[in-house]
């Protein structure tokens, strides 16, 4: 009798997340099933259940899923508190695998099928999921936050000197432009006083920021299934 190795692959999104749970034992892998769910708290228990009737006696068990923005985030939460073994893996590391097998199919369900390979053919090369400390994701959440209204900024500076530039363009227009980017200017200040006050509260957070662990970084990892 050869070990029994059950990998679920996860393909996760904004409001869904499409799996795949495979099996392999020996040489020979099957696919148990596949279906989508609700990324929610209701999606999440009906996942479990689903996955605990096709779970083997004395099978290594194995959920996972890719670092898609937040969205994977409150499943892999879910998870943890059930005590299952999960494993977030970066994009670049899902694409460089499916590039090794010459996979050029790209589906939500063709994904999952993926994931759940990696989950069974390279166990040893990936890092168990843990949940970042407080810490940690206050860290991130305001560095996200600070990225985003940087990035705010430089669209607004670059549309109030585009309304500058044009002929004609109405005195009211240029003004509530400038009023914009002077309400962005403070929130850009006061969220760079915040993050230096939560850094002052966890400099350990911070070194485990700069590390980054797998879609934990304080900048995020987005795909096109949402924004971060």
């Amino acid at each position: 009798m050869g070990d029994l190795f059950q990998s679920v692959g996860i393909d996760i999104a904004k409001e869904k997340f499409d799996v795949c749970f495979k099996e392999i034992k020996g040489k020979r892998s099957i696919i148990k099933g596949t279906r989508v769910f609700g990324n929610s708290s209701k999606g999440f228990e009906a996942f479990h259940q689903w996955c605990a009737k096709r779970k083997r006696e004395n099978a290594s068990l194995v959920f996972v899923m890719e670092a898609t923005g937040v969205y994977y985030e409150e499943l892999a939460y879910y998870l943890c508190s059930k005590k299952e073994r999960v494993y977030v893996e970066l994009p670049q590391k899902v694409k460089y695998f499916a590039k090794s097998l010459n996979i050029k199919t790209k589906t939500d369900k063709v994904d999952a099928k993926l994931i759940a390979d990696i989950g069974l053919e390279r166990p040893r090369s990936l890092s168990p999921w843990n949940p970042p400390s407080e810490g940690f994701k206050a860290i991130r959440d305001v560095s996200r936050q600070l990225s985003q209204l940087k990035r705010s900024k430089s669209a607004v500076s670059s549309q109030l000197h585009a309304w500058k530039a044009a002929h004609g363009t109405m005195e009211e227009v240029v003004k509530a432009t400038e009023e914009h980017l002077g309400l962005l200017n403070q929130l850009i200040h006061k969220t760079e006083s915040l993050l230096l006050n939560k850094v002052k509260q966890d400099r350990g957070a911070l070194r485990k920021s700069e590390q980054d662990s797998p879609g934990q970084g304080v900048g995020g990892d987005c795909r096109n299934k949402g924004d971060c």
